[in-house]
């Protein structure tokens, strides 16, 4: 027999043995019992032993910490403006409608370029024709058809937008659908900002420990928070070619430019 088991176990196995059948059953429990018991000590000390490692010095001693927050912004002025621009023109002549919006859309592509935009800034986005019916539920009698253009228009400064969105307002283009403010150099931004706002956890985390009496240790975790970034411009063209007014937030020293927020959290061990 070898191991320890539950002293029920132990007279089993000593009943299922192969011990001759002579033997007394009171000579069997015996021997279960004092096994039993062996077996019940060892485990004990076992036990006790372990407890003690594991309050030993060092061991699952959680070291001083302190946790903080680190924020940082980058500004950047924009170079990639990207326009979108909507033609849409409505005829109860299919060939009539589609020809009204080709001729806009070549129209505003002329004017564009004569004002110095390459050709390879100007882009369709795609193109649609929806019959409209007085009984759109059972498309019955129609009416007329509507046909849609799209393009963008990419431009490397802020100033052009104006003058890009006057220009195909005046050939005959009724949306502007977004202006989309960028940056080639984006990625390289946010890794600026990230930096700055693990050097402001540092930073904050060392002043905070020095007034406790304690000296800063080395970052245990660091978690990224939101990266984001968004364009301050004083007015933005919406659907419908509407200039909307400023936003709230659009100071003057932000106007025209790119800010590129960051965010993270480090834990520090502290030292004596």
């Amino acid at each position: 027999m070898t191991g320890c088991v539950t002293d029920g176990a132990i007279v089993n196995r000593f009943a299922d043995s192969k011990e001759p059948e002579t033997m007394p059953r009171a000579r069997v429990l015996l021997r279960a019992t004092v096994l039993a018991m062996l077996c019940g000590s060892a485990m004990a000390a076992l036990a006790q032993e372990a407890t003690q490692a594991l309050h030993a010095p060092g061991i699952l001693a959680v070291p001083a910490q302190i946790a903080v927050d680190g924020q940082a912004t980058v500004q950047t002025l924009p170079d990639r403006i990207r326009v979108a621009l909507g033609v849409e023109t409505v005829d109860g002549d299919l060939a009539q409608s589609k020809r009204q919006n080709a001729a806009i859309v070549v129209a505003a592509m002329t004017a564009l370029k004569q004002m110095g935009i390459a050709e390879d800034a100007i882009a369709i986005d795609g193109a649609s024709v929806m019959p409209r019916y007085r009984d759109p539920a059972r498309r019955q009698g129609l009416v007329t058809y509507v046909t849609r253009n799209a393009f963008t228009v990419t431009v490397a400064q802020a100033s052009q937008v104006e003058p890009v969105v006057a220009a195909a307002l005046q050939a005959g283009v009724n949306y502007v659908h977004a202006v989309e403010y960028g940056s080639s150099a984006l990625a390289e931004h946010q890794d600026a900002a990230r930096e700055q706002a693990l050097l402001a956890a540092r930073e904050k985390a060392a002043r905070m420990a020095a007034t406790l009496g304690q000296k800063l240790g080395a970052p245990l975790r660091i978690e990224e928070g939101a990266v984001h970034w968004q364009f301050h411009g004083g007015e933005r063209y919406a659907w419908g070619a509407a200039p909307e007014a400023a936003a709230a937030d659009d100071s003057p020293d932000l106007l025209g430019k790119i800010t590129v927020h960051a965010k993270v959290r480090v834990v520090f061990a502290l030292q004596d």
